[in-house]
């Protein structure tokens, strides 16, 4: 997923609403909250098990994806916080390799094996402490849930078999696991800058913990009598989140607003 795109659309925003600027509001950062979220993240390589009986060998490397989406909140308690969300990005990503007995890539594996990876729609739903530092910064910290394949129109993969490959390599992964209904654990922390206008933006740290696999399969060395091994991925992943965080004001801050005028 292309941040590249995503970075010039948030500080449109960004721009947009900095043009009702107010002075810093009581019980700030109390009421709702309307934000745009982007995240840039790194997911571990896939699990490659190999039978003990091939010479060639299949390896993974850690894959990089992101994501964007919007944020409904509502801070409460003074220190406190739940939000919703609806993201878009990655949430299915690996890189396959071919190496000889040597450990050298195969002459003609100068591309990945296979490379895949696959973008979607998901629900996060967060519980949030946060606690002011200075009169510009808050420390944040969540912990929360994503909600995957919450909805009935999602692809039908099924069993895909990716045969001949280079050296007549053969892949047979299981999709059915990404395609079911399944909630992994999200955690973050982080730091909230207070603007003049009293909106914030949220610079932060996050992961993705899955609690099953996502996809499993195996793979043969055709020339090699078959030999091979088991694949398995389960999509964890840690990143770099960003977000900018319009604050509408409660009534008791409107209030306070209109009696400071």
């Amino acid at each position: 997923m292309k941040t590249t795109h995503i970075i010039p659309t948030l500080f449109f925003l960004c721009l947009l609403i900095s043009a009702n600027a107010q002075e810093i509001r009581p019980n700030y950062p109390n009421g709702f909250h309307l934000g745009l979220v982007q995240a840039v993240s790194v997911a571990p390589a896939m699990s490659v098990i190999p039978d003990g009986t091939s010479l060639s060998a299949l390896k993974s490397e850690p894959t990089f994806g992101g994501k964007i989406g919007i944020e409904f909140s509502y801070h409460f308690a003074r220190y406190f916080g739940v939000s919703i969300g609806l993201d878009y990005g990655s949430c299915l990503q690996y890189n396959l390799k071919e190496y000889d007995a040597d450990g050298n890539p195969h002459e003609n594996n100068r591309w990945p094996l296979k490379s895949t990876r696959l973008a979607d729609f998901f629900i996060p739903i967060k519980f949030e402490f946060h606690y002011p530092v200075s009169k510009s910064v808050l420390f944040y910290g969540s912990l929360g849930v994503n909600l995957k394949n919450a909805y009935v129109f999602y692809p039908q993969f099924g069993n895909i078999i990716y045969g001949g490959l280079n050296n007549g390599t053969s892949l047979y992964i299981n999709m059915r696991e990404y395609e079911r209904f399944n909630v992994d654990m999200l955690i973050s922390m982080g730091i909230y800058y207070r603007l003049p206008y009293n909106d914030l933006l949220r610079f932060g740290v996050s992961t993705n913990i899955a609690f099953r696999d996502k996809l499993h399969g195996y793979y043969q060395f055709q020339n090699e009598g078959n030999a091979g091994g088991t694949l398995s991925y389960r999509h964890n992943l840690i990143g770099l989140e960003f977000g900018y965080i319009h604050c509408f004001r409660t009534k008791e801050q409107r209030t306070a607003f209109v009696n400071s005028r």
